[in-house]
């Protein structure tokens, strides 16, 4: 499926992206740059990327808003993967094999594009959670990652259940790479902050069974009886860690709470979708979330332009589409990514933007952004916070 959007206008002032003065275009007017979109907008396990097209379409507004008069064009020519790892693969290489595309932004099959990845020859900014899109950088010249890094997530993870006085973790992966991922980083952070991960269980999407079946796992989880003690030693470890895509998450959650789990729940920054919580999210009361300070921006003072335009993004998002949805920032900083790059290239070779994307320093939707030679996962460290589940919505 191939839906093409045209938005024609001007890319000359990023506001509050803190990447400084742009430099102009040379005098006549560009023709359009193309940036090719590969999402997953209709097939199954379709999120995020509905909301990934609705941010891309958004900040693309936003862009050509501060200049209506457009001297410096854009235009995204999105393709629907529909979850289909081999539609996928087939839109990125006819997307790569066409020279009016500049670059591409890709999220729903992370696979494809580490296939890809020797035989690409023009920029790729995936959306997707897996670390080994981008790493090692000297094998993916060509590929950026904006979204949560793994190990980093992991260490904000343990150090809040480290902080909560938690000693004992049960430990809930989704069934793919990326939950391998969140194994290995979770359990050598927990480790490192002296907490032991005693219980262990993975879920599939698309596997009902699995979610009971893992929450009655760790739930269930008992620590071996003191000697002479008297009382049954209550029931789960002392904190879990839900390391699963929304809504997959939620569903783990509330199974988890319907086998009896009353202790706290820590939450992977994919695992929520929604600002507000309703249906089985309602089940994350009172749980702990990595994420970065985006989604809470409204509830703090605006002291920076940075801050400012993150409130801004949550309130033009809401106002648009009805709700705010955690994810939509990766889709904006993408674009705001390119939109920069493409700036300071001067133009769409592609060589050049690759070249400028690799030296970006931005104060992005989302939080800093760091690129480099050696670090093609762009998110710093630093932009990660935790939220919780209070009331209606994370805080």
């Amino acid at each position: 499926m191939r839906t093409p959007i045209l938005a024609l206008g001007s890319l000359a002032t990023l506001l509050a992206t803190g990447c400084g003065a742009l430099p102009a275009w040379p005098e006549s007017t560009p023709d359009p740059v193309v940036i090719g979109v590969d999402l997953n907008l209709t097939g199954r396990g379709q999120e995020p990327g509905p909301v990934y097209h609705d941010a891309l379409q958004l900040q693309l507004d936003q862009l050509n808003a501060q200049d209506p008069a457009g001297t410096a064009q854009l235009a995204l020519d999105v393709r629907d993967n529909r979850g289909d790892p081999g539609t996928s693969a087939a839109n990125l290489a006819e997307l790569a094999a066409d020279p009016a595309i500049a670059a591409i932004i890709t999220a729903g099959c992370p696979e494809c594009v580490t296939g890809a990845a020797d035989a690409l020859t023009v920029p790729v900014i995936s959306l997707d959670s897996l670390a080994a899109v981008a790493e090692p950088a000297a094998e993916r010249q060509w590929v950026f990652r904006l979204g949560p890094n793994a190990g980093d997530n992991a260490d904000a993870l343990s150090l809040a259940m480290a902080g909560a006085g938690a000693e004992t973790v049960g430990l809930i992966t989704v069934a793919d790479p990326y939950g391998d991922e969140g194994r290995r980083w979770v359990t050598d952070a927990a480790d490192r902050d002296r907490l032991a991960v005693v219980v262990e269980a993975r879920v599939s999407p698309g596997d009902e069974p699995s979610v009971p079946a893992a929450a009655q796992a760790v739930a269930g989880w008992r620590p071996p009886p003191e000697p002479f003690a008297t009382e049954e030693p209550g029931t789960g470890p002392d904190a879990v860690v839900i390391w699963a895509y929304a809504p997959l998450a939620a569903s783990v959650a509330t199974g988890l709470r319907e086998a009896g789990y009353e202790g706290p729940l820590f939450v992977d920054m994919v695992g929520a979708d929604d600002l507000f919580l309703t249906g089985e999210a309602t089940a994350f009361e009172g749980a702990t979330l990595v994420f970065t300070n985006t989604p809470v921006a409204d509830q703090r003072i605006a002291s920076s332009p940075a801050l400012a335009a993150r409130q801004a993004w949550v309130l033009d998002y809401a106002a648009r589409y009805g709700t705010y949805h955690l994810h939509s920032s990766w889709g904006a900083d993408a674009l705001l990514v390119l939109a920069d790059a493409i700036r300071r290239a001067g133009g769409a070779d592609r060589a050049t933007i690759r070249d400028r994307i690799e030296s970006t320093r931005m104060d992005g939707r989302t939080g800093q952004l760091r690129f480099s030679g050696d670090q093609h996962s762009g998110l710093s460290p630093g932009a990660l916070v935790t939220l919780t589940a209070s009331g209606d919505r994370w805080q």
